[in-house]
């Protein structure tokens, strides 16, 4: 992103920081002083995603799904895109701004539907191999999976099952 109070154009993976270090103000003193509602017609996923650090990289895991966004789209569409209640993500961005870690039972939740529709796409197959713990228990627990081999190391660790 561009400071709009350098005014030398030059582009900055992480804005808060540079705002704290060079200006000593806040990213939310800096958004109520210089970002215009016209800032965010457009919400560019490229632009979302440079400079990502690993916990957001680990948050953006939680919300698999589609990365569009629009400022058309009401709470509610946003809410079932994202197969969010409105709790939840209330209590995302507490934890966000107070730099908590997201609470352990939410992505357990958000594992088990992720590992659910894994299955669910693996589920008419007798042989399956998969890389992913939690779809691979899934399939043992709901549709009489056998688990007949784990093969490999971390991350390239697989199961390979068969159906009974």
């Amino acid at each position: 992103m561009k400071c709009e109070i350098c005014k030398d154009g030059k582009e900055f993976t992480n804005l808060q920081s540079h705002l704290r270090t060079k200006h000593q103000m806040s990213l939310e003193e800096y958004n109520k002083e210089h970002v215009t509602e016209e800032s965010f017609d457009e919400v560019n996923e490229e632009e979302v995603s440079a400079g990502v650090t690993d916990p957001i990289k680990v948050r953006e895991n939680v919300f698999d799904g589609p990365k569009e966004w629009s400022l058309d789209m009401t709470m509610k569409e946003y809410l079932d895109k994202k197969n969010l209640t409105f709790t939840e993500l209330n209590s995302l961005v507490d934890r966000f701004i107070e730099g908590s870690a997201i609470d352990v039972t939410f992505q357990m939740k958000k594992n088990v539907e992720r590992g659910e529709k894994g299955a669910e796409n693996l589920k008419d197959q007798k042989n399956v191999e998969t890389p992913d713990l939690i779809v691979a228990e899934t399939l043992v627990k709901k549709y009489g999976f056998t688990v007949t081999s784990v093969v490999g190391q971390k991350p390239n660790k697989k199961w390979i099952l068969v159906r009974k």
